[in-house]
């Protein structure tokens, strides 16, 4: 997921909002832009054309090491890194950070991508789908803040984080409670400015302080509210979703 459209509440004396620490708002920047000159038919996918050596590099470090660190490894992140606006890090640090999540389970990935775009994520998805054509599985793994409690945020292969730069709110129409908002946005710095207008958004989850939207709606969470309101399948109004050959689709209620 890489946009997201949820439906809010307005909040009154009686709806009890989580709690609100005004001094610590998060201001984000509010944008907004005409959906259909952002339709998913005017992006441009990047194909990738990688070359053979640097696909069959990366092939057969990962079939024969899955994820241990090296000269191809560097190789894969620099490629990736020279085609996408975000950053690609593979050093063991960073990787060992990322092998653990809320859970007690351990998994060490191969490559971290912190995207700052749709692009982004199109073009890590498209060299992915491409190694898988050639008979090389690379599993991608997107993640939140890695709240999860049931291994759902660690994987081999890829990981890609939102929270770093897929962070805002794109959109705020109070009038019709709608916020469109990007996946690694803290729920908390959501609750925060939605609460300045006086609304709040009921469905989430008990570590709202810490988790992102983005996890919150592919957990479809649940917290102390939900069996008023509901849970976070309830809230969403559309998705911006990109697939795993690429391929950006926009989802709503039927």
């Amino acid at each position: 997921m890489v946009d997201a459209r949820l439906r809010i509440y307005r909040a009154s004396f009686h709806d009890d909002p989580p709690p609100v620490y005004v001094y610590k708002l998060c201001y984000v920047r509010i944008v907004y832009r005409h959906l259909g000159h952002h339709s998913p038919r005017y992006y441009t996918v990047c194909h990738l054309k990688s070359k053979i050596n640097i696909l069959f590099t990366l092939a057969v470090w990962y079939h024969n090491g899955n994820g241990k660190t090296g000269e191809s490894v560097n190789k894969v992140a620099s490629y990736l890194q020279s085609h996408i606006s975000g950053d690609v890090l593979a050093g063991s640090k960073v990787r060992d950070y990322y092998s653990r999540d809320g859970s007690v389970l351990s998994m060490t990935p191969t490559l971290i991508v912190y995207p700052r775009t749709t692009s982004d994520i199109r073009k890590v998805a498209r060299f992915a789908w491409q190694l898988g054509e050639k008979g090389h599985a690379v599993p991608i793994t997107a993640r939140g803040s890695g709240t999860d409690t049931t291994g759902a945020a660690i994987g081999k292969g890829i990981i890609i984080s939102t929270p770093a730069h897929l962070n805002r709110i794109l959109e705020l129409d109070t009038k019709q409670r709608l916020v469109r908002v990007q996946p690694g946005l803290n729920i908390k710095s959501l609750q925060e400015t939605l609460h300045t207008h006086g609304l709040f958004l009921p469905a989430y989850p008990v570590n709202y302080m810490y988790s992102t939207i983005g996890g919150a709606i592919a957990n479809n969470a649940a917290g102390e509210k939900s069996q008023k309101y509901g849970t976070m399948l309830k809230w969403v109004d559309k998705l911006e979703v990109v697939l795993a050959n690429a391929e950006v689709i926009q989802t709503g209620k039927i």
